[in-house]
């Protein structure tokens, strides 16, 4: 019997498959005042579901038994709806600071973003005056805001204890 003269190299190739990347970036989702904004997943622990007497407490800025309450609404611009307190949501975040609660209207989803479609604020862009927005993307047909949420609440004059 003669061995064939050609052999297959096909065992001595390495066979690689080549993926592509997508950079994310995930977010918590929330409205306040009827406009939506983006917080990055990293900052956020938890949402709780307020009680009436976390709210009625100190014009709803402190709850006696969880801490400090901050208000992002007026820095962005925006009022908490006129809803009832308890339907609203609490956003616990932990800051280099410490941490705090943030009344918002409601939390909607936990997205991951695809990075290229995290854009910076055009500087035509009426909100981009505010100091603790840096950048949008577009979900569901409407422009999610990104807050800097380290930099919107570094330690100021007018948080309530």
């Amino acid at each position: 019997m003669t061995r064939p003269q050609f052999r297959s190299t096909a065992s001595f190739t390495r066979r690689t498959r080549t993926t592509t990347v997508v950079e994310r970036a995930t977010f918590v989702l929330f409205s306040i005042g009827g406009k939506r904004f983006a917080a990055p997943v990293e900052v956020v622990d938890r949402v709780e579901r307020p009680t009436a007497a976390m709210f009625a407490a100190h014009d709803g800025c402190r709850a006696p038994e969880t801490g400090l309450f901050l208000d992002i609404a007026a820095p962005l611009g925006v009022a908490l709806g006129t809803g009832e307190a308890t339907s609203r949501r609490v956003l616990v975040v932990t800051l280099p600071h410490g941490a705090c609660r943030i009344p918002v209207d409601a939390v909607h989803e936990v997205a991951a973003i695809d990075a290229a479609l995290v854009l910076p604020l055009d500087r035509d862009d009426p909100s981009h005056d505010s100091a603790g927005l840096r950048a949008r993307f577009e979900r569901q047909e409407a422009w999610v805001y990104v807050v800097d949420l380290v930099r919107l609440l570094s330690p100021r004059t007018d948080v309530r204890r």
